[in-house]
């Protein structure tokens, strides 16, 4: 099967696109926050859920997103050494502030009162008063210490009621790297902490520790956080193009059901998509269904497109050869399902159906394809207006759970 991509995507292939790592080489997990806190990466690190609640999601999509409410709600992780990486790691999410009254802890890879442990991913205020993202990670010592962490505090002013994507890259005490929104956060270090140090506590979402410094009601962030993936490597920036560039690659789609040539007197098949959701496109098309009963001899090529809700699309095409009829007896012996006339027709056609065939569904469509007309069948002879269609080509198609034919008209 040859693949076909449309103009933009081909533009934006490149040899190094190619040769790139897999976004999902050494994922240790993935919360899409889908209905539930279940690990889609395939590895079964689901997360157990305390007080927090689905609600939407960046995109309005309801039951996709957890929402921390501030008081004692978190998400806490599966206590497992896989889940607790030595450097370098990065981790990625979604975050959105209901206030920013607290510097909200909203992820962290373990949980231990009241020492700093494992990384965690935070907000800050800088010299301005401006709230901001910080990453950290701790080497055991008591929270509160600037000698227990090591930090990075990014730039970006953090505004509530505004969704955040957050990537965070750690690799050493001062070669880490924050992106907000997919830009480089640059910003400043701090801390003079020693090795990354994890305690025997499990991480979790949505809280962070206690400290003196900070009264309890700071521990539980008040917010929604959504896609939580952590990799057991230091994301390279061809990994962040592609995560913050859904069409950085073509969707590869490919599409089934259709054969290399037909006779023009063959009936209609149904073909299938992948993805599904795509359009067909093509002489003899019809929602689906290639016709080759409407075509002339010839060599003709069907193309699916798929779109992604990204606006990302992907295509292929296969070519198909119509050939007449191999006697003219095979002719005869195709009985048709109905009848319809005049051809060409001016105002109305008349369609006549066999007495056997029940529950018909007829539509008209024009030769791209777009439905003009859909109506049931529940008589054995029906008239039907085509008084507001254009003069031009156009294609008739019954259909039920026996079968699917076409027939090609004119209207005059």
């Amino acid at each position: 099967m040859k693949k076909v991509y449309l103009l933009f995507i081909i533009v934006s292939i490149s040899y190094n696109v190619l040769n790139a790592q897999n976004i999902n080489d050494s994922l240790v997990y993935y919360y899409p926050f889908n209905g539930n806190a279940n690990d889609a990466s395939g590895h079964g690190y689901d997360g157990t859920v305390f007080g927090a609640i689905l609600s939407t999601d960046r995109f309005g999509n309801p039951n996709s997103a957890y929402e921390f409410l501030g008081t004692d709600d978190y998400i806490k992780l599966p206590n497992l050494p896989n889940l607790k990486p030595q450097l370098p790691f990065s981790v990625s999410f979604w975050v959105y502030f209901n206030d920013l009254n607290n510097l909200y802890s909203i992820f962290t890879t373990d949980y231990k009162e009241p020492i700093y442990s494992g990384c965690w991913i935070n907000l800050a205020r800088n010299s301005n008063g401006d709230t901001i993202i910080s990453m950290d990670y701790g080497d055991g010592g008591s929270t509160g210490s600037y000698s227990a962490r090591r930090s990075k505090a990014g730039t970006t002013p953090i505004h509530k009621h505004t969704w955040y994507h957050v990537i965070s890259v750690f690799r050493g005490p001062t070669d880490m790297v924050l992106y907000i929104n997919c830009i480089n956060d640059n910003g400043t270090y701090s801390g003079s902490g020693g090795s990354l140090y994890y305690s025997d506590s499990a991480g979790s979402i949505g809280r962070h520790n206690q400290s003196n410094v900070f009264p309890s009601s700071t521990f539980y962030l008040k917010g929604k956080v959504d896609d939580v993936k952590l990799w057991n490597r230091a994301l390279i920036q061809k990994d962040i193009d592609k995560m913050c560039n859904p069409c950085y690659a073509p969707i590869d789609v490919s599409f089934s059901g259709l054969n290399s040539s037909y006779s023009n007197s063959d009936s209609c098949i149904t073909l299938s998509g992948t993805p599904s959701g795509g359009s067909f496109y093509g002489a003899g098309m019809y929602n689906g269904t290639f016709c080759p009963s409407v075509l002339a001899t010839g060599t003709y090529n069907i193309v699916y497109i798929y779109n992604n809700n990204s606006g990302c699309s992907g295509a292929t095409c296969q070519s198909v050869l119509i050939t007449e009829p191999l006697t003219s007896s095979k002719v005869n012996e195709r009985n048709s399902n109905f009848l319809i006339y005049p051809n060409p027709a001016n105002t109305k056609l008349i369609v006549e159906v066999d007495k056997k065939n029940t529950e018909i569904t007829l539509t008209i469509c024009n030769i791209n394809g777009q439905e003009l007309l859909r109506q049931q069948i529940v008589n054995n002879k029906t008239q039907i207006n085509i008084s507001n269609l254009m003069s031009g080509i156009y294609f008739v198609k019954l259909e039920n759970d026996k079968f699917v034919e076409v027939k090609k008209i004119i209207k005059e």
